[in-house]
């Protein structure tokens, strides 16, 4: 009584709907056809003569009885026909699906609700962490010599996925190709970036200019380019396929710390550097 005091009257400070009872109780009302929060009042008053008149022979009721009555009120929310289409959406969902299932049949309920929490959890955390990378070599248009090797992450970049997109980067670029083909990460999909994410990007950056090996970001929005450019001295931007080439061949000439082409007409071949400087790059690299 003192937990459904306190569930509604924090709920009234959220609009929060009244607590009247356990899952079964609710049940019964959702049976009986309770439409309003009067119900509570009717079911008070009924457990209230109970507890006065007929609490002696409540001894006399078997077990079996009570809880075939309570598997009555219930059965309804077992809703068995949803297993199927479950099953044909997504496989994986039938973790927390069976894995409450079981241990709220098993254990108890609580334990249950938490176990499929859990699940569903480590379930998001996973594609949050190992998210799908399309890595594809894209040719040169008037030979079959590579051109550069395209990394498309398709979620974003925050620190459980940095790791994994960082090995996934790296694996590209000694790939096939041979790591000295330029690589170019896409981040379409890329909402947002967190401090541990930019070192490792840091990281990645600092490996590639190890090997002399050229690698650049494009389709990159302000926000995350305001903080890869924050940590990232030697990182280098582009914003169409045909400035690849352009801006790091830029980068060498230029030795600049950070650099970005200025998208708009007449300054596509324009390269950027910290200093404010512009330096114009000749662009003579057949492109795909």
């Amino acid at each position: 009584m003192f937990a459904l005091g306190m569930c509604n009257l924090v709920g009234a400070f959220v609009q929060s709907i009244p607590v009247t009872g356990s899952f079964s109780r609710t049940a019964v009302n959702s049976t009986s056809g309770v439409k309003t929060p009067a119900g509570g009042i009717a079911t008070g008053v009924l457990v209230v003569l109970a507890l006065a008149f007929l609490t002696p022979y409540f001894t006399y009721i078997p077990k079996a009885t009570l809880s075939a009555v309570i598997i009555c009120a219930v059965i309804f929310m077992v809703e068995y026909e949803t297993i199927v289409p479950v099953w044909k959406v997504r496989r994986l969902d039938q973790l927390p699906l069976w894995g409450t299932f079981l241990t709220c049949l098993f254990w108890k309920l609580e334990y249950g609700i938490l176990i499929g929490v859990g699940i569903n959890l480590a379930i998001l955390l996973y594609g949050v962490a190992r998210p799908k990378v399309n890595v594809v070599t894209v040719l040169r248009k008037e030979s079959n010599e590579p051109h550069y090797v395209l990394v498309e992450p398709r979620s974003g970049l925050y620190f459980p996925s940095v790791d994994h997109l960082r090995s996934q980067v790296t694996k590209a670029g000694v790939g096939p190709a041979g790591n000295s083909v330029m690589v170019v990460v896409d981040c379409r999909h890329f909402t947002g970036v967190d401090y541990t994410a930019t070192k490792g990007m840091k990281s990645l950056c600092q490996d590639f200019e190890k090997r002399h090996q050229p690698l650049v970001f494009t389709n990159v929005t302000p926000g995350v380019e305001r903080g890869l450019c924050a940590l990232i001295d030697n990182i280098v931007i582009a914003h169409a396929p045909d400035q690849f080439d352009a801006a790091y061949k830029g980068l060498e000439v230029c030795g600049a710390a950070i650099g970005k082409l200025e998208p708009g007409t007449g300054n596509d071949h324009l390269f950027s550097v910290s200093q404010g400087t512009k330096t114009p790059v000749e662009d003579g690299v057949k492109h795909e």
